[in-house]
């Protein structure tokens, strides 16, 4: 007798592997793309992390800054002192230094000279306790800058005579702060207007290092290629603070807003797919959860075939046997059919009778 439950299991094992196939790959899939979106969601918080470290180091920055312009005004509103001494400053018309007397007939000037006097040790400091900052000076609106210095180097006069020159025009008084994203190769620069009784007097201009900026950052977290951006989009301090892909379509760039500045924290990462850098994690998934299952339907076939198919072909054999006239059929019953295999005697003896 041909045995269709034997049929039928081929066929569900078939379908039953094609089923642990398609399953190992809707799960690699759903496992590779969960790790994708972890590992976007880890570089989010790195970013963040990065973003709160850069504040904390720009806004000790700022505080110094408001506390510089405040007490400048306080020095301000104390009467002047008749002082025969004289104080170094940089022409902005001539390039050169000049030494211009505390007390003269200038009112005014005679003020605003005893006030940076008096904030000597802000000048000396601020390089010590600001570490990013490379260099403070005031430019004031009568037409000298001044940074306690007795000579100024060459490079640095042109430099700043050069970007005041262009900034002229940018500045007003009555902004708080106002940054700018480039004074030269890996610096940028942040300016804090000076007014006294709603009169422009001056403004301070502090130079920021961008590398000494991002080096915490960097230092924390070296896999990663951080930069610093401005309003436009444009790297803060030139190309100090990172260096463009040449192939800008092969990377993905995630931007988080800075609280302190209008800058940007960009991180920079190589753009990955799953026929890239993926393929060899998805096939591992796929492989896992392929043996996983496949191991599972192993083991049910198993017992299937032991239990049910071997069963029901040792019962196939016994109706032959007792149909082609042997008394007893099989010997061996499986454990659990004894009572099947009775109910079948039974029907054969029955019909024998009549068939005699």
């Amino acid at each position: 007798m041909k045995n269709p439950v034997y049929t039928e299991y081929k066929r569900s094992s078939l379908l039953g592997a094609l089923l642990v196939l398609a399953l190992s790959l809707v799960g690699a899939t759903g496992h590779y793309l969960l790790t994708i979106d972890n590992k976007v969601v880890h570089s989010k918080s790195q970013l963040d992390n990065a973003v709160k470290q850069l504040d904390s180091t720009l806004l000790p920055l700022m505080g110094f800054a408001e506390a510089l312009r405040r007490n400048a005004q306080i020095k301000l509103q104390l009467p002047a002192i008749q002082n025969d001494n004289s104080l170094p400053v940089l022409s902005v018309l001539t390039a050169e230094t000049e030494q211009l007397p505390l007390y003269s007939e200038n009112a005014a000037l005679n003020l605003e000279l005893q006030m940076l006097l008096r904030l000597q040790p802000y000048f000396e400091l601020a390089g010590e306790t600001q570490p990013v900052v490379k260099g403070l000076y005031y430019f004031s609106e009568q037409g000298f800058a001044y940074n306690g210095a007795v000579k100024w180097p060459d490079y640095l006069t042109e430099q700043l005579l050069k970007w005041r020159q262009n900034t002229a025009q940018t500045l007003s008084f009555e902004r708080d702060l106002v940054f700018y994203s480039h004074f030269s190769p890996q610096q940028a620069a942040m300016m804090v207007p000076l007014s006294y009784q709603d009169k422009k007097l001056g403004s301070f201009l502090y130079l920021v290092a961008t590398d000494a900026l991002l080096a915490p950052v960097h230092g924390q977290y070296p896999q990663l290629d951080f930069m610093l951006l401005d309003q436009s989009g444009e790297l803060v301090g030139g190309a100090g603070n990172s260096k463009r892909p040449q192939r800008a379509d092969e990377h993905m760039l995630q931007v988080q807003r800075l609280s302190s500045t209008p800058w940007s924290l960009a991180v920079l990462e190589h753009k990955t797919n799953v026929f890239a850098a993926g393929l060899q994690t998805f096939f591992w998934h796929w492989l896992g959860y392929l043996l996983l299952l496949g191991a599972l339907l192993v083991a049910l076939q198993l017992r299937y075939k032991k239990r049910t198919l071997s069963a029901v072909g040792r019962l196939v054999v016994h109706i032959d046997r007792l149909a082609a006239g042997q008394a007893h059929g099989v010997r061996h019953i499986p454990q659990g059919w004894a009572e099947v295999f009775d109910k079948v005697y039974q029907l054969h003896d029955r019909k024998k009778p009549d068939s005699e």
